[in-house]
Parts: structure tokens; sequence; C-alpha cells
């Protein structure tokens, strides 16, 4: 296969969708990470995975309660990682000394693949005060809490909701149709992080 046609990415519409709809790429980090998070064990997946059926080219559930399933987890990763303040504090640091990095001229795309700690080493060891700065605001972030950095500067989350649609014989119908408890959780959700529904 040429790899080249996999970057035509009109080419294959289950890999994105418009939020909140299931795609391949929502569902591969979901799964990463609840898995990872401890919030289903690795055995549970294949369940849920079995529940994904095909409808008007896009990605469904045959199943409502393993729809509701797939979505309680989707919104427990983004509570409790994707948009939690401690989360978003450290993507936001974790920046910062890639930046200064690739401006003082040491991060190149050789760099870029190198693994987590060999990068992080090659990091440690350049003698650039406002790098080993910002490198060590990182170490110490472990007790952040609040998306206020100081300065300024005040980071807001990028909310994730999903609401997974379920196959019927009309057609895919979104699981906050059916079930008016999901809707108003999905509403909540929003609200909390400063998002009118």
């Amino acid at each position: 296969m040429d790899w080249h046609a996999l970057l035509e990415e009109g080419k294959w519409p289950l890999l994105e969708q418009q939020s909140p709809r299931l795609c391949a790429d929502r569902i591969d980090y979901s799964f990463r990470d609840a898995v990872t998070l401890h919030l289903i064990p690795q055995n549970e997946v294949p369940a849920i995975i079995s529940g994904f059926v095909i409808q008007e080219g896009r990605i469904v559930f045959a199943s409502q309660q393993l729809a509701r399933r797939f979505a309680e987890l989707y919104l427990t990763c983004d509570s409790e990682c994707w948009s939690a303040p401690k989360s978003v504090v450290l993507y936001q640091l974790t920046a910062r000394p890639l930046r200064r990095a690739s401006t003082i001229g040491i991060l190149g795309e050789t760099e870029l693949w190198l693994s987590d700690r060999k990068l992080w080493d090659h990091l440690g060891s350049y003698p650039d005060a406002e790098l080993q700065d910002c490198l060590k605001a990182i170490l110490t972030a472990s007790a952040l809490v609040s998306p206020d950095l100081g300065n300024g500067q005040v980071i807001h989350s990028k909310v994730r909701t999903i609401d997974p649609d379920i196959r019927t014989a009309n057609g895919p119908v979104p699981l906050s149709n059916l079930e008016p408890s999901w809707a108003h959780k999905l509403k909540a959700h929003r609200q909390s992080h400063g998002i009118p529904s």
C-alpha cells in the first residue's frame, strides 16, 4: 500500500468526525487513556468495541447500553485528565522548554524522534538558564492544581465530550436524544468549564 494515500484524510471519513460524534481517533485515545488511568480493565475493551457498527458512513453503537458505558468513560477521561487543571498546566509547562529549545537551535526533527527519556536528558544537559528554568518548573508542577500560571497567563481547557450515535431503523440517533439524563450530564460538564450549552 502506498502510504501517501493515508495522508488524504478525506478518503477516510471514519478517522475524524466533528465532535461530539465517534471517530477512530477519539476511540483510540479514549480507550488507551481509560486503561492507563485504570478507569476500565483492558479485558472489558473488546466487549465495548464489539458494539461498534457502521451506519450511514459513521461509527455508531448497536447497543444503547454500550454507548452509555463508552460515553461515561470518555467524560471521566476528560474530567480526570484531558481538561483537568493540573494536566492542562503540565501541557503548557512542557511546551515552554520545547519552544525554548527550538528557539536556541537544539531541538530539531532528529531530537523529536528520540524517546521521552533521551529527549529530556538532551534538554537537561544544555547550559541555557532559561531552558533549565522551564524544565525545573515541570518538575515542581506536581503540586499545581490551578490553570493560572501567573504573569497574567491563564490556561483554558479544551473540553472534550462525546455523544455517541445509536443505530436505529431510522438512522443514527445521538445518545442524548434517547437518554435525557445523558443530555443533562453533558450540559453540566460543559457548563462546569464555562462553556454555554
